[in-house]
């Protein structure tokens, strides 16, 4: 599929003000590096470079995230985590979304 959307190997975006889905379609998922490494979880860069990144295994690493040890410690990360999950499942049930 990545190489359908990349001709040549490069990306190419067209906006300007008439085209709103540029702003509708972008979406970003933060996440804490330090978090991730105390918890000894692996890299999301890692992951997606590998092609292993998928909702299950971005829901495995928020709920390591929530653990009750971490709970304490990252109380407004493991918040953000758990919107961030809940938000991404939203999109996942909204979309006609398969595996490839």
């Amino acid at each position: 599929v990545n190489a359908a959307i990349n001709p040549a190997g490069k990306r190419y975006l067209a906006y300007g003000s008439l085209v709103l889905t540029y702003y509708d379609y972008m979406h970003v998922l933060l996440f804490n590096k330090k978090m991730q490494s105390d918890l000894k979880l692996e890299s999301p860069y890692d992951l997606v470079t590998a092609g292993t990144w998928t909702f299950d295994r971005m829901t495995e690493m928020a709920l390591a995230a929530v653990s009750a040890t971490f709970l304490i410690l990252y109380s407004a990360a493991a918040w953000a985590i758990f919107l961030i999950q809940q938000i991404l499942q939203a999109i996942q049930e909204a979309l006609p979304c398969r595996e490839i």
